[in-house]
C-alpha cells in the first residue's frame, strides 16, 4: 500500500497540478507511524488557535501531536528543510495545541509530546525521505 501511495505522491510532484502535498505527506505520515507502533487515533484536529496533522499515541501509550511538514525537493533549487520550518512560534502553537486536546479528551495525566514528521518528495520521481523527530517542540 505504501509503495503504491509514494507512486502517487511521485507523479504528482513530477506534474505539479494541482498537488495537496501537505494531505498526501500526511497520509504517508501515518502509514510510516502505524509501521512503527504508533496507533493514529485522529487526524486533522481543529482547535480554536489551530489545527493538528495527526494525533497519535506511541508505543507505550504516550500520547503524540504529529506536525507534519512536506515539501517537494528540487536539487537544482537548495530550499530550507520542512523541519526547519517549526519554529519557536510554531512549536509554542503546537502546545497549546495539545494542552486544548488534552482537556477535551480526558488526557491530562498521560504522558504527552509532540513530534515533527518531515517529508522530502523529489521533484526527480524518486523515493520519498521521511525523517521523524520525536520531542520536537521542547
Amino acid at each position: 500500500m505504501i509503495k503504491r501511495l509514494i507512486e502517487k505522491v511521485q507523479l504528482w510532484a513530477a506534474k505539479k497540478r494541482g498537488v495537496d502535498i501537505g494531505a498526501q505527506g500526511e497520509e504517508m505520515a501515518c502509514l510510516f507511524l502505524a509501521r512503527r507502533g504508533y496507533k493514529v487515533l485522529d487526524r486533522n484536529v481543529k482547535a480554536p488557535m489551530g489545527e493538528a496533522d495527526i494525533i497519535a499515541e506511541a508505543p507505550g501509550g504516550t500520547i503524540v501531536l504529529v506536525e507534519v511538514k512536506t515539501r517537494i525537493t528540487d536539487p537544482k533549487k537548495p530550499a530550507p528543510k520542512p523541519e526547519d520550518q517549526v519554529g519557536p512560534a510554531k512549536k509554542k502553537k503546537l502546545q497549546a495545541l495539545l494542552g486544548h486536546v488534552s482537556r477535551a479528551n480526558g488526557w491530562q495525566q498521560r504522558k504527552k509530546r509532540i513530534d515533527v514528521v518531515a517529508i522530502d518528495v523529489p521533484k526527480t520521481g524518486s523515493e520519498p525521505t521521511i525523517r521523524h523527530f520525536p520531542d520536537a517542540a521542547r
